[in-house]
């Protein structure tokens, strides 16, 4: 679901719309040509590496940030514990 959220990008601060999922967030944010370089974002005090950057139609308007969400810890835990349970 699409929520206005304060980012951090490249030290700047800025209103956006974020759509967080369980494995990837989408950022769409005013077009801002320095930003385009940015490798990571920072929202809710959480440091993201940007896994992709698109200019939304190619207007020079909008700027699509996608994030690819690792959540790691779950896939461990369930390994050891199968490995226990051998």
């Amino acid at each position: 679901m699409w929520s206005s959220k304060d980012i951090t990008i490249e030290k700047k601060k800025m209103p956006c719309m974020v759509n967080e999922s369980d494995n990837m967030i989408e950022i769409e944010m005013p077009f801002d040509l320095k930003l385009r370089k940015a490798t990571s974002v920072t929202i809710d005090s959480t440091d993201y590496k940007i896994t992709s950057m698109e200019d939304v139609g190619e207007r020079k308007e909008t700027l699509k940030i996608t994030i690819e969400v690792k959540n790691n810890d779950k896939s461990i835990k369930g390994r050891k514990d199968s490995k226990l349970s051998e």
